[in-house]
């Protein structure tokens, strides 16, 4: 096996195929791309999979840009790739819950293997909460942090989770070109931060990032939604200089049963019906997609299909390639929800 650093991202090159296997964190935020085994002898894997296109001279597949053309995802500011697909038919997305046999260059699913422990609400709220706090003393120990705050109640609940340490940590929003200034995402923030006596930093992300920066924006992560999010991303960095690493109330989707059927009947649920509710419409790429994920699932146990869907597409596909456009600007980019046993124990 070979690692080396290739434009800012890893690239791995395993020859030696023998029973060793890769994984990532719970929800697959650091991305892992890789070649299938039907279209390559030796097994590549990186970080996204434009480096790969451009090592191993890969194009565009036709189907796929057919897609992005669709209707569907133009009028989608942040659109997503289905599944574990990429723009390139040769190249793959390691979902999470699932890891890439570096023998065969197979992914294969490893969770869900048992039903999820029933809590009750107190169990679970000091499984959460002891767990947040740790989390959250643990990284302060050892980066100089951010915490992205919002309106939102994930944000603040780890806000409530560095009670400990809120003196040691720089409290941040990004106001995004389209905010106006009473903006709740802004407001809601500085009031309840000057009410505990705590600073509140806004960083303005009207900036207009020069072409330099627009380069190196796009050659960081293929695909990048340029038009929502490298202005903040050059904001940042002006403001972060790479010193600071960001903790984001990310990820606690999963838990909130946000994505619904008109029927309870979800095991009957199609790939075209997923795709539709992941806004996707019935373009063939994306029902694919979602027919191959659903073809990986054998038993779900007592985990809702829903809930593995925001696990594995949201968070691993949509969440991750944002995720990846901004840590341009910062150190790192920490997400408390990113647990397995929290996540479960939220479930």
């Amino acid at each position: 096996k070979r690692t080396f650093r290739f434009g800012g991202r890893w690239v791995l090159l395993v020859r030696d195929r023998d029973c060793t296997w890769l994984m990532h964190d719970a929800t697959g935020l650091r991305q892992v791309c890789f070649t299938g085994c039907q279209h390559s002898e030796e097994l590549w894997c990186a970080s996204q999979p434009g480096l790969l296109s451009l090592l191993l001279n890969y194009t565009v597949d036709q189907e796929a840009s057919e897609y992005i053309k669709s209707d569907k995802v133009q009028n989608n500011n942040e659109f997503m790739w289905p599944g574990g697909s990429t723009a390139y038919k040769e190249i793959s997305r390691l979902l999470p819950n699932h890891y890439l046999d570096l023998g065969s260059g197979i992914a294969k699913r490893y969770w869900p293997t048992k039903a999820l422990e029933n809590l009750s609400l107190d169990q679970a709220t000091k499984r959460i909460s002891d767990t947040m706090r740790g989390l959250m003393v643990s990284l302060n120990n050892r980066y100089d942090l951010a915490l992205g705050l919002t309106a939102g109640l994930d944000s603040r609940l780890v806000l409530a989770a560095s009670r400990n340490i809120c003196k040691e940590v720089q409290f941040v929003t990004v106001k995004q070109k389209w905010m106006s200034d009473d903006y709740a995402d802004l407001t809601v923030p500085a009031e309840l931060l000057k009410k505990l006596g705590l600073t509140h930093k806004i960083i303005d992300g009207s900036v207009d990032p020069d072409k330099e920066f627009l380069q190196i924006f796009r050659n960081n992560v293929s695909f990048a939604h340029e038009h929502m999010y490298a202005s903040d991303a050059c904001a940042i960095q002006n403001y972060s200089n790479n010193r600071l690493v960001v903790v984001t109330g990310s990820v606690s989707e999963i838990a909130k049963c946000y994505l619904s059927f008109p029927t309870s009947e979800i095991k009957s649920v199609t790939a075209e019906q997923i795709s539709t509710l992941e806004g996707m419409g019935s373009h063939s790429f994306a029902v694919n997609a979602f027919e191959q994920w659903l073809n990986g699932i054998s038993d779900l146990y007592n985990v809702s299909l829903l809930d593995l869907l925001t696990w594995e597409v949201g968070s691993g596909s949509w969440l991750s390639t944002t995720q990846l456009e901004f840590d341009i600007a910062w150190k790192d980019i920490f997400t408390p929800y990113n647990c397995r046993q929290l996540l479960s124990d939220m479930l």
